[in-house]
């Protein structure tokens, strides 16, 4: 009875020790394998907020050229404009001028 007894308290202490050893070493290599995941999530963190950077850098950077070209779209559809006008001043000046000539020859005609 009593040797039975202890040497089953014997073997279950040390199939305790084998569980908590077993307990302690899959608790050091879940640790382990938390503290790699830990650090690739800050890895991806990082370049996350990197890629963020340069997306609001390019975004800043297109808003800018596609103002520009507004701009330029606008400055030239006003010199477009202007030398359309320019060109109806100068043709309307053409045909007054075209009309004295007229004018002028149709006096010269009468008089010769």
């Amino acid at each position: 009875g009593c040797r039975e007894s202890t040497e089953i308290l014997a073997t279950m202490r040390q199939d305790l020790a084998a569980v908590a050893a077993s307990v302690d070493s899959a608790t050091d290599t879940l640790n382990g394998r938390i503290d790699h995941t830990n650090l690739a999530v800050d890895a991806l963190r990082e370049g996350l907020c990197a890629a963020q950077s340069a997306l609001g850098e390019g975004t800043a950077e297109v808003a800018a050229l596609r103002a520009e070209h507004e701009r330029s779209v606008t400055d030239q559809d006003a010199a477009i404009q202007a030398a359309q006008e320019a060109a109806e001043a100068g043709r309307r000046e053409a045909e007054e001028a075209l009309a004295e000539v007229r004018k002028a020859v149709e006096g010269v005609r009468r008089d010769v």
